[in-house]
């Protein structure tokens, strides 16, 4: 099942993708995901990754990009993102450091699933810090999407 990098063609997702200083989207094609909403979908993937996974996951966030996240499962919260905004068929996650801001919505419609992540820098080290974490967010994104998609199967 390829996964592609692509803007969705969602109004709203691209009105957010202006003025992001990195902004990219994987969407994974699959039939009948719009029977579990966007919120499901996020827990899917991040949530449901496998423990070593999620540890990584964490520690960059935390450790490397220096969000500031909430406990792991708080309430409002997916895997310590604090939820922007929530509906069935998008979910935004937001979260902040002295280096960037990073905003992750992912959609869900007839076409697949969507995740797009939006990076605004707060300082220059940003841009530099972002374009290691770069690297991984591009391997481990799409086998994460492609994992979530299968196991709901």
């Amino acid at each position: 099942m390829p996964t592609t990098p692509r803007v969705p063609p969602a109004r709203r997702v691209v009105a957010e993708l202006a003025g992001a200083d990195y902004a990219s989207a994987f969407t994974v094609p699959a039939t009948g995901l719009e029977s579990r909403t966007a919120d499901h979908w996020a827990r899917a993937v991040v949530e449901q990754a496998p423990w070593p996974v999620r540890w990584a996951l964490l520690t960059g966030w935390r450790g490397v990009l220096g969000l500031r996240l909430a406990p792991t499962y708080a309430p409002g919260h997916v895997l310590g993102w604090p939820v922007e905004r929530d509906e069935p068929d998008a979910i935004t996650l937001r979260a902040r450091s002295p280096l960037l801001l990073a905003r992750n919505t992912v959609s869900v419609d007839g076409a697949g699933l969507t995740w797009t992540t939006r990076v605004h820098y707060e300082r220059r080290a940003g841009r530099t810090v972002w374009a290691a974490a770069a690297q991984v967010h591009h391997r481990l994104l799409p086998f994460l999407l492609r994992r979530a998609v299968r196991r709901a199967a």
